[in-house]
């Protein structure tokens, strides 16, 4: 009777030009490319990034491309969180500008896909030079990106038809800034919840000179 079953409610087999056969398989490999993630950085490695993030004076993040936009929430996010972050796309005079003062103390993060960014490999190439710590967020383990971090974040990276997903990076990404956003504390003293602080008073606030 299971076998019975089992015949009756098993799935058709589907064409792999299918749409719903093509959109399965993107999706299983994308999940697969996630839980690489952590088969690849072993705990060791992610504290000593977490760490080295939590205790810099300052921090840069670098990208080109479509993962610029996600560089910029992630700095937001850890804005709040009390750390001091500035998000900045591969424009040579925009690095300069926010490199120039880089010491020991500061941190720059490059993020990077699986194709290798010039502008990024340079920003890198010049905080090592300034001394500072360098880390990258990368889809390769070789590469100018690789050869001038101090520790490399890993993120697999998937190419579909042509062009490389960032599915896996930006998981990456958001989970380091979830993580170091533990790391920091999070407490009552942030200024995300100073502005929540803030926004519950601006709110409950009479516009009548105290009177409700």
């Amino acid at each position: 009777m299971r076998e019975e079953l089992y015949a009756v409610y098993e799935p058709a087999p589907r064409d792999s030009s299918d749409p719903a056969a093509i959109f399965k398989s993107h999706i299983d490999q994308e999940s697969a490319s996630l839980r690489q993630i952590t088969v690849h950085n072993p705990p060791a490695r992610l504290l000593t990034i977490v760490r080295g993030l939590a205790e810099a004076r300052r921090i840069l993040l670098v990208a080109e491309g479509d993962i610029v936009p996600v560089i910029q929430t992630v700095g937001s996010h850890l804005r709040q969180q009390g750390l001091t972050v500035a998000a900045v796309r591969g424009d040579p005079m925009q690095q300069a500008t926010l490199l120039a003062g880089f010491a020991a103390e500061d941190v720059v993060l490059g993020v990077c896909d699986g194709d290798e960014r010039v502008a990024v490999a340079r920003a890198l190439a010049f905080a090592r030079a300034r001394n500072c710590t360098v880390y990258a967020v990368s889809g390769t383990l070789e590469g100018p990106l690789a050869r001038q971090a101090d520790e490399i974040l890993y993120v697999p990276s998937l190419s579909v038809g042509g062009i490389t997903s960032t599915v896996a990076l930006i998981g990456g990404l958001l989970a380091l800034a979830q993580a170091l956003a533990a790391a920091t504390g999070g407490g009552e003293s942030t200024p995300a919840n100073a502005v929540q602080a803030a926004y519950a008073q601006l709110i409950d606030t009479p516009t009548d000179g105290g009177r409700r």
